[in-house]
């Protein structure tokens, strides 16, 4: 199963990136959506949310 997520995984990305735009009238400089407004809520959950610790700031706690 994990080997079939990857490539869909991947294979997702490559039409993404490399594959032609569905409209004719795509502007690249028009697509100003802010990246941040994705990655900044992204990394506060996975903080916040971590089912491996006790507590979101155990895993900057070195391991002895």
């Amino acid at each position: 199963m994990k080997i079939i997520f990857i490539a869909s995984s991947v294979s997702i990305v490559c039409v993404m990136k490399f594959g032609t735009p569905h409209k004719d009238t795509y502007n690249r400089e028009d697509d100003a959506f802010p990246i941040a407004y994705l990655i900044v809520p992204a990394l506060i959950l996975g903080i916040a949310i971590n089912q491996d610790h006790e507590s979101p700031f155990e895993m900057y706690a070195p391991a002895f």
